[in-house]
């Protein structure tokens, strides 16, 4: 007797059902909703990272600078520009040198310790009127700003003389048909003849390249809120440009983040003792 064998049939072809895909689509909807807000806080976190990194890089170059200049900083520096419209680099002595030009060859050169990651503009002096994509490609490696808080005199009872970040000294330059001149010329002033370093913003996440405050640093945000060639939406979120987090280098070294609800749009009066180093600017409640 020979006993056939009945086959199931093999289901390794059948379709998936409609209600089956939808199921599919709705659980990978799902997991991505849950995942994409992780991985755009993971992202921005290393942003954050990098962005700390790059000035703790740039605080180790300009100590390196001091130890060669006798504890000096770089000279004043009020313009941002790296390159010319030709696209050859400035030196240090060029009237539109952006000021971390001194640090380069301290950190074998390396731009991108200049380009905050969270970059999208910044103040285009002195190439108004140029292309935004040249101003971008050329400004995106000096996005970090100043503390250009300082007097124009040697009056020792100024303040800002007294406690900020510069000081004036004598420098000698070649003129015209070889004649030396001498200027007055403001430089970082060593560490050692500040009051509080750890106290003392150096630079920071900015629109400016070089913050005067008053209007253009954290102790009052003002500067663009008129017409300013366009770029009135650009200024603010340049200054908040890390999840609404401004990161500034303190001259003790280390970093802080100061977050735009509390700084407000106008900025808050009582952070300009961070920048000026003058006492009588110290908050009420810090006596």
């Amino acid at each position: 007797m020979h006993h056939r064998i009945h086959r199931q049939p093999s289901d390794r072809h059948r379709a998936f059902t409609l209600i089956e895909l939808l199921v599919v689509i709705a659980i990978i909807a799902l997991l991505t909703g849950i995942l994409l807000p992780s991985l755009g806080k993971a992202r921005e976190a290393a942003r954050t990272l990098k962005c700390k990194i790059n000035m703790r890089t740039i605080d180790f170059a300009m100590n390196l600078y001091r130890e060669d200049n006798r504890g000096w900083g770089n000279e004043a520096k009020n313009y941002g520009a790296r390159f010319d419209l030709n696209g050859v680099r400035f030196d240090t002595e060029d009237t539109y040198a952006y000021w971390g030009i001194f640090y380069d060859e301290y950190i074998d050169d390396a731009l991108e310790v200049w380009e905050d990651p969270n970059f999208q503009l910044m103040d285009p002096y002195p190439y108004w009127g140029t292309d935004l994509d040249f101003i971008y490609e050329t400004q995106r490696y000096q996005s970090y700003g100043i503390n250009g808080l300082r007097t124009n005199d040697n009056d020792p009872r100024d303040p800002i003389a007294k406690y900020g970040l510069w000081r004036n000294a004598k420098k000698e330059t070649v003129g015209r048909g070889g004649v030396i001149v001498i200027q007055n010329v403001s430089y970082l002033r060593p560490l050692s003849q500040l009051r509080r370093p750890n106290d003392m913003i150096v630079f920071q996440d900015a629109f400016e390249h070089q913050m005067e405050t008053g209007n253009d640093a954290l102790d009052g945000l003002t500067q663009y809120d008129s017409n300013y060639g366009g770029l009135e939406n650009y200024w603010e979120e340049a200054y908040f440009r890390h999840n609404d987090n401004c990161h500034t280098m303190f001259a003790d070294g280390h970093t802080e983040a100061f977050n735009r609800a509390q700084v407000t749009d106008d900025g808050d009066p009582d952070l300009r003792y961070y920048y000026s180093g003058d006492p009588d600017d110290l908050p009420d409640d810090n006596g």
